[in-house]
């Protein structure tokens, strides 16, 4: 049997940063550009596509196919698909746009295409190891100064960067919210081992959460 090529995933990382963040379905505001990088489909991609049985679930896999590339993450919600962008794919493939979009008929089916497209684009599922791993990078980028509302966009670039596929908003957002405090207890640690009291203190206030609010004065600033 002919060995499969694996397609490396189509983010350079020097655009990585102008692909949609925190996204779980495909926008309904695609750009010209989004529409013709991510849903366009070279011969290799379609070759892919033609491997499924039905029209139905050719157009869901180039979907799927062009959505991972572009949010990262393979959606669920076939319902708020833009009709253009079915109309679009479909006039690719040579295919009837549907009124309306059926796909998946089977759940099984769906899976089959997953694990598909993981294998052609040489993805791996978010592990529980992962976990680690996104807390110590934000640990870092709070180090290193970055903003609150920058973290989301740097977590999806860094995983994004390792082939694996995005987990849900909501447990990003959940593991996130743990590392600027880890980060600023290290902080605490670190600041009290050096420096002569008064300047120590200085430090210290700007790490302090006042009464009332969420974020310490020094984030705010950032912010």
């Amino acid at each position: 049997m002919k060995k499969r090529q694996v397609v490396q995933f189509p983010i350079p990382q020097s655009t990585a940063r102008h692909t949609r963040v925190g996204f779980e379905t495909i926008p309904a505001n695609l750009s010209r550009a989004e529409l013709f990088r991510y849903f366009t489909f070279p011969e290799p991609d379609r070759l892919e596509i033609a491997q499924c049985r039905g029209e139905s679930n050719k157009i869901g896999f180039a979907l799927l196919l062009g959505a991972v590339r572009l949010t990262g993450r393979f959606i669920q919600d076939f319902e708020l698909v833009p009709h253009s962008l079915v109309a679009h794919i479909c006039k690719q493939l040579r295919l009837e746009t549907p009124l309306i979009l059926t796909y998946p008929q089977r759940q099984p089916t769906r899976y089959e295409h997953v694990d598909r497209i993981k294998s052609y684009l040489g993805l791996r599922p978010f592990k529980q190891t992962d976990n680690d791993v996104v807390v110590n990078h934000v640990r870092e980028q709070v180090r290193a100064g970055a903003r609150l509302h920058e973290l989301m966009a740097s977590v999806e670039e860094m995983l994004r960067e390792q082939k694996i596929v995005l987990p849900g908003v909501t447990m990003l957002d959940r593991l996130i919210g743990r590392a600027p405090d880890e980060a600023e207890d290290e902080l605490f640690s670190e600041i009290n081992e050096w420096g002569d009291d008064r300047a120590r203190a200085g430090i210290l206030a700007l790490l302090k959460v006042r009464e009332g609010e969420k974020i310490t004065p020094s984030l705010r600033s950032s912010t």
